[in-house]
């Protein structure tokens, strides 16, 4: 995929952010598009090039096997937002975030409902909600996406609202933490993807052996 411009509109009333179509600029797909978003968190400047970077680095080809994690759970992100804002199907959209989450922080392991419960909240700085509701949260959500993946048991009985709105925060947040700490991971020899696993496997075991992150 090739980009040749990407234009953001702000405003002190409105943010929007146009993408154009591959007639006269914009990304090379064959369908034009035209999207209108509340941007408004666009205005900060931080915000600003937090968002460059992300473009940057999903639609460059210069990336390796941990971006490239990064950006295939970024994706999964994005089909789990469509499946709740757009089709109303919060059974998928579950199993899509929790999938996002399985493939940044539990490839290669077992006790995966455990070490996401547990990796998250120390992973991520989610305002207004403690650690121990956050795990809590994460492992209601991962009961309901069992349930629903092996026995075929919609969450709609047993999840509330508010439940998906949180899920969808925090895969957004651990997302751009795991871009952040992506910029961070050295190229010395040892495999990126190695370092990486390492790395947050080491924050499940902290939390075992009681050692405070």
């Amino acid at each position: 995929m090739s980009v040749y411009c990407c234009h953001i509109s702000l405003t002190k009333k409105r943010t929007r952010l146009r993408c154009f179509g591959d007639q006269g600029h914009g990304f090379s797909w064959k369908a034009q598009l035209q999207c209108k978003i509340d941007l408004d968190f666009m205005e900060n400047k931080e915000n600003q090039e937090l968002f460059c970077s992300l473009f940057n680095k999903i639609t460059k080809n210069n990336s390796d096997l941990l971006t490239n994690k990064f950006i295939n759970a970024f994706m999964l992100y994005g089909k789990a937002a469509v499946q709740k804002s757009k089709y109303r199907d919060t059974d998928l959209a579950l199993l899509l975030y929790i999938t996002a989450l399985e493939s940044l922080l539990t490839e290669g392991f077992n006790e995966k409902r455990l070490r996401i419960s547990a990796i998250v909240p120390r992973l991520i700085d989610y305002k207004d909600k403690s650690v121990s509701d956050i795990s809590k949260n994460l492992e209601r959500l991962y009961l309901s996406r069992n349930n629903f993946l092996h026995a075929g048991q919609s969450s709609f009985l047993t999840r509330r609202d508010d439940e998906m709105e949180f899920l969808d925060r925090v895969t957004a947040l651990v997302l751009l933490k795991c871009f952040e700490l992506d910029k961070t991971i050295p190229v010395n020899g040892e495999k990126r993807t190695s370092l990486w696993t390492k790395y947050i496997d080491g924050i499940f075991k902290n939390i075992i052996f009681g050692i405070e992150l």
